[in-house]
């Protein structure tokens, strides 16, 4: 493959994914296990993890400037995904690529019917404050957002989270 095709589908994945939510690497690490067959795993997820970084970050900045994030809970969540991240592609390492195109297919999968079949979210006006950690922020629009979160669960969740992007 040429290699001025791979900015543009690099741009198409991320702004697929930026426009969906999902940041593009369930779409890229297949693309890429198609154009790279001889690429380890730990290769590709390595790129697969810089370009969904690049597209976080791109959110990150239109978030910001609308002031709807709250720096203090993804500072301790950052810091116990960023290890799980780490962990899981030093995992990946030891996978041959039979083996990571299985567990990247299960989870895709998995992760397909889940959406498939979860019940739908409804939008309500009210704010459940059930978790141990409530936050409030006001955005740029003096709207403010109320929320609630378990700061044990959240911590285990976002080094899970890390693992399986550093993983896959």
């Amino acid at each position: 493959m040429p290699w001025f095709l791979l900015p543009i589908i690099g741009f198409l994945v991320g702004g697929f994914g930026t426009l969906i939510g999902a940041g593009g690497g369930f779409i890229l690490v297949p693309v890429l296990l198609l154009i790279y067959p001889d690429y380890s795993p730990s290769t590709i997820t390595a790129i697969t993890l810089t370009v969904t970084f690049f597209n976080s970050f791109s959110g990150t900045l239109a978030y910001s400037r609308l002031k709807r994030i709250d720096f203090r809970s993804a500072l301790i969540f950052s810091l116990a995904g960023i290890p799980g991240a780490i962990i899981g592609a030093n995992v990946t390492g030891l996978l041959g690529r039979n083996s990571f195109q299985l567990i990247f297919s299960v989870v895709l999968i998995a992760l397909s019917i889940y959406l498939l079949v979860k019940p739908g979210v409804q939008k309500s006006n009210s704010c459940s404050l059930n978790g141990t950690t409530k936050r409030e922020i006001t955005d740029s629009e003096g709207t403010k957002h109320s929320f609630s979160y378990s700061l044990k669960l959240g911590i285990v969740l976002a080094f899970f989270t890390g693992f399986v992007a550093g993983l896959l």
